[in-house]
Order: structure tokens, then C-alpha cells, then sequence
């Protein structure tokens, strides 16, 4: 808090210099690109804005996409892609100091960053709209779409229904865009060019919570098919999951339900994985796809949601609304969230504490029973 005050006081004092032109701004180097997700806006992610701006005022460029606000997240992950894509581009072409790239993607959003990467990424020069890819980050991202992730298990006969709640976005969450011996889109993403955009990034973390995501439960948040599926069943899962090999535990507690937080952090290294699809399981061949581009795994948990009460979701982003929205804030408790969107920032700019606090915390290594991932 002391900081945020000096770096305003700062701010008031040099700012009558810098419209005289006696003194310049440094000019950002690095640019984050915050993607918010269905039927969401450019307000939904500001308290991880703040907290960037708040870590790195000059050095950092952090920009909230608008592109594909409200209603217009219906129309398919692909034009939403293409939406960002081109939105990154304006802002490199305005911004010749720019030379890295970092983008994090709320729920869809996620989904977007990947197509929008795709699209941007140069593989002969390696980079993306002439930047160098450092980071790409999700949070409680739908990767594997869906129709094996429901909250609680539906027919295939309701997931013609889909379309009424999120027209074709949805109907490429649940995997049924896929006609005229077309791959689906989702499945089309996780390999190819798609996968070689997301390695190209320096650095690749996603944040999913363990249980209580009604939403996005953990199996698809986490690109972890094996023994995960409708979030309903997600606690069961867990009680297994955290005793992962190479797993690195941060708070017991928060893993045990009686705290809000990052309570573990699993890398998975990259690999030359390739799968082919067996009996129709085209999130199994989504996850070995996408995991073998490597990736650290923040698993997160929230003391008031679970199972009878999955209201996680919106609040690992810290979900901010306007107007009479921020009704919704209140009931979600979204602000639970903040001290995770504050490990991101960290994160980010490159400045990893012990904790998700910010204060030194004892941290455990999980001795692996197995070979590691």
C-alpha cells in the first residue's frame, strides 16, 4: 500500500515536467494483453490491471482487449481469435518500443489468446506481430472444451441446446462443429500450428480451480483428462491429484478447503507427444497435445465454494463488473480472488515470492513415487 501511495505521489509531481517536455516517460518494452471471456467486457480483469501497473508503471504496457465485448462472444472462438490477433497488431504498430509479448486469457479468453497466437505467430522469425513471445497464461479456461465437463453430467440430446446460451461458441465447446469429416475446431487447436505458437512462448501457466467451478470444473481448466469430468465429481478427483508426483505444495490448508488460494503448483514438461483419437475420446488427444507443450499448472481453491456451492469461477479472476452488475461481485464474493490475480502480476513482471500473500510461507516439495512427467 505504501508503494502504490509513493508511485502516485511521484506520478503528481513529474507529470506538469513531462506535458513541458523537460523530462520523457521511459517507453514500455513488455506488452500484456488481458482477454476477458463470454459475454464479458474490458472491466472484468481490472484487478489483475492494477496490479501490473502497480509492479511495473513504466516498463509494462497492459492493455484490456474490447474487441469482442458482450454478445459478440457468440460467434465462435475462431472470429474472436482473429479479433484479438488484430488488436495486438494495432498496438505493436503503435508502440515501436514493444519487444515482448504476454497474454492472458479469462475462461474463453483463454481460447482466444490461443487462436489469436496462432494467427500472429511467425514461425520462421519465431515471433508474434514482430514481438517475442514470454508468456502465455489462462485462467479457469475451457482447453478441452466441455461436453465431458459439465457441472453436473448432460445427455447428448441437451447439447443440441447449447446454442440458445452461447450460439456457435458454444456449439464449439461441445465439440459438435465438427461436420463434413472436419476435425472439430477445439481438437484442430491442439495440435499443428496452434501447438507450435504455444511453444514458441517462453513461459505457459494456467490456473484452474481444484473443486467448486461450475463453469469450467478442473479436468478442462487443467488439461487433465484422466479421471476428471463433470465438476460434480471433481472433490473425489482431487483427493488423489494432490498427492501428484513432482507436485510442489504451497498451503495444505487451502488443498484441504480451509483456506482461499494457490494451494499447489505442478510443472509438466514438454514433450514430442502425439496421440491419435481411441474410441471417440478426443479430449484425451486434446490433453497429451496440448500438456506436451509444457506447462506449470496452478491448482487453486476458494474456502467458501464446493461442490453445493460451485461458485469458484469468477472468483479466481477476481471478477470486476460495472454498474448495477456489481451486484453479481457481492454475491460471487469475486474479491476472494485478488490474491491470486496478484501471484499472476508477479508472475508476470518476474517477481515470484513464497506464497500467494506475498509473505514468506513454507513450501513443500511432493517426493515423486514415480518418473515425473
Amino acid at each position: 500500500m505504501q508503494i502504490r501511495w509513493v508511485l502516485k505521489w511521484l506520478s503528481l509531481a513529474f507529470s506538469p515536467l513531462l506535458a513541458l517536455g523537460i523530462i520523457t516517460a521511459p517507453a514500455p518494452s513488455k506488452l500484456v494483453v488481458l482477454q476477458h471471456g463470454l459475454y464479458g467486457s474490458a472491466t472484468n480483469l481490472r484487478v489483475l490491471e492494477d496490479a501490473l501497473q502497480a509492479l511495473a508503471p513504466t516498463d509494462v504496457l497492459v492493455y484490456a482487449a474490447r474487441a469482442s465485448e458482450g454478445t459478440l462472444t457468440r460467434d465462435g472462438i475462431s472470429r474472436g481469435g482473429v479479433r484479438l490477433a488484430h488488436e495486438i497488431e494495432a498496438l505493436a504498430q503503435c508502440h515501436a518500443s514493444l519487444c515482448s509479448l504476454c497474454i492472458v486469457g479469462n475462461s474463453l479468453g483463454g481460447l482466444y489468446a490461443r487462436y489469436a497466437a496462432a494467427t500472429l505467430f511467425d514461425e520462421e522469425a519465431g515471433t508474434m506481430a514482430g514481438l517475442i513471445p514470454d508468456a502465455f497464461i489462462t485462467i479457469g479456461c475451457p482447453h478441452l472444451g466441455v461436453r465431458r465437463f459439465t457441472f453436473a453430467p448432460l445427455p447428448a440430446l441437451l447439447h443440441r441446446l447449447g446454442g440458445l446460451v452461447a450460439g456457435r461458441t458454444a456449439n464449439e465447446l461441445l465439440l459438435r462443429d465438427g461436420r463434413d469429416r472436419q476435425q472439430p475446431l477445439l481438437l484442430q487447436m491442439s495440435g499443428g500450428r496452434f501447438a507450435r505458437a504455444l511453444s514458441a512462448f517462453r513461459r505457459r501457466r494456467l490456473y484452474a480451480n481444484l473443486v467448486g467451478d461450475f463453469m469450467v470444473p478442473f479436468g478442462t481448466a487443467a488439461i487433465e483428462a484422466d479421471a476428471w469430468g463433470a465438476g460434480i465429481g471433481d472433490e473425489r478427483a482431487a483427493k488423489q491429484f494432490i498427492h501428484r508426483p513432482c507436485s510442489v505444495t504451497v498451503d495444505t490448508g487451502i488443498l484441504g478447503g480451509r483456506g482461499s488460494g494457490v494451494g499447489m503448483l505442478l510443472d509438466v514438461a514438454p514433450s514430442s507427444s502425439i496421440a491419435t483419437p481411441q474410441n471417440g475420446d478426443l479430449e484425451g488427444v486434446m490433453a497429451v497435445q496440448l500438456n506436451s507443450c509444457g506447462w506449470t499448472k496452478v491448482v487453486c481453491r476458494f474456502q467458501g465454494a464446493s461442490t453445493w456451492m460451485p461458485m469458484a469461477h469468477n472468483k479466481l479472476a477476481a471478477l470486476r463488473r460495472e454498474g448495477w452488475r456489481r451486484v453479481f461481485e457481492w454475491i460471487e464474493q469475486a474479491h476472494e480472488g485478488a490474491p491470486v490475480m496478484q501471484h499472476l502480476a508477479n508472475f508476470i513482471i518476474g517477481v515470484e515470492l513464497d506464497g500467494v500473500h506475498g509473505r514468506d510461507s513454507q513450501v513443500h516439495v511432493t517426493e515423486p513415487n514415480q518418473a515425473c512427467p
